[in-house]
């Protein structure tokens, strides 16, 4: 067998895609988006540091609320003075156009993409007895049916169950958390009950590391934790002068709970595990009543991968193995 010749001298450097793939661009993944609600625009934070990156939709939006990015890559904005899902491209922010609008979509609040390739949107209409979730076909933005009619009042985060059934924070008069099943629409109940914990007015929703419900308590200033298989109260996770009106919650790639608060203008960051405050991590850039936020997804090829670079490769100083 013919020997291996390998450089004695060279230097290697092992580096995560990711960091290259992101580096502070527009559209990077492993950011943090954030929509302010009268500042009309969605704009983007360094997913480790927290310092503005870009406004990256600057233009089209009209009273934004939910954000979340879709199978295709793209980000998607419930524009809430239009009636509509907006569409903007996921790597410069340019607006593609209306994905959806439909009678159904009234004061659009939040919105979930599905595996199963639904699209559901939270409504507040300005009759809060009409409240309900639209379902749409997450490809076309066709309208398919709604849920929860006569259950709701200002429905406000959704989220799937690892089963794949849908979870409503019930926000108003009731308080509560419901279930439905993630394909037929049908109600399966309370899976938080009125009041839980305290809960006033819930919003945003997140599942935890730990696999429990966290619910963010808009009234109380307090997010709340839930256990993930029964709903049951466990315990006032994070609350105090650093919550004000908290709107949405999202765990981040690094396992801490990301809150935006929509009076104090910015995003704060609580230990995953403790609940303890960590630091306000964003509110630069014009921020302006966030209600929406979403990180976006890395891709798996550059979350798990490594980049191997040889670098200080010299000539002529070559041994045999």
């Amino acid at each position: 067998m013919r020997p291996l010749t390998v450089t004695a001298a060279a230097t290697l450097m092992i580096i995560s895609p990711w960091s290259v793939v992101r580096a502070g661009l527009v559209g990077a993944p492993g950011d943090l988006y954030v929509a302010g609600h009268v500042s009309n625009n969605v704009l983007q934070f360094d997913g480790v540091t927290g310092e503005f990156v870009a406004a990256f939709v600057g233009d089209g939006l009209h009273v934004p609320r939910g954000i979340g990015f879709g199978p295709n890559g793209n980000l998607f904005v419930a524009d809430s003075a239009t009636d509509s899902i907006q569409e903007m491209d996921g790597a410069t922010g340019q607006v593609v156009g209306p994905f959806a609008a439909h009678p159904a979509i009234d004061q659009a609040n939040q919105l979930l993409f599905s595996p199963e390739g639904y699209l559901f949107v939270s409504n507040v209409p300005s009759s809060a007895a009409g409240s309900h979730v639209a379902r749409m076909d997450s490809g076309t933005g066709a309208f398919l049916d709604t849920l929860g009619a006569g259950l709701l009042f200002n429905p406000q985060g959704l989220l799937l169950t690892p089963d794949g059934h849908l979870l409503v924070a019930n926000d108003g008069a009731y308080d509560n958390v419901l279930k439905f099943d993630g394909s037929t629409g049908a109600y399966l109940g309370e899976f938080v009950s009125t009041g839980s914990g305290g809960l006033d007015d819930p919003t945003g929703m997140a599942w935890g590391p730990n696999g429990n419900l966290f619910v963010a308590s808009i009234q109380t200033d307090r997010v709340v934790e839930f256990d993930g298989l029964s709903g049951q109260f466990i315990r006032v996770f994070a609350s105090g002068e650093n919550l004000q009106r908290p709107r949405v919650v999202e765990f981040g790639p690094n396992g801490n709970l990301f809150v935006a608060n929509e009076t104090a203008d910015n995003v704060v960051e609580f230990d995953g595990s403790s609940g303890a405050f960590v630091r306000v991590f964003a509110e630069s850039g014009g921020l302006d009543y966030p209600i929406g936020m979403a990180f976006k997804p890395v891709p798996e090829a550059a979350s798990a991968g490594l980049l191997i670079v040889l670098l200080a490769w010299p000539r002529n100083r070559n041994r045999r193995l």
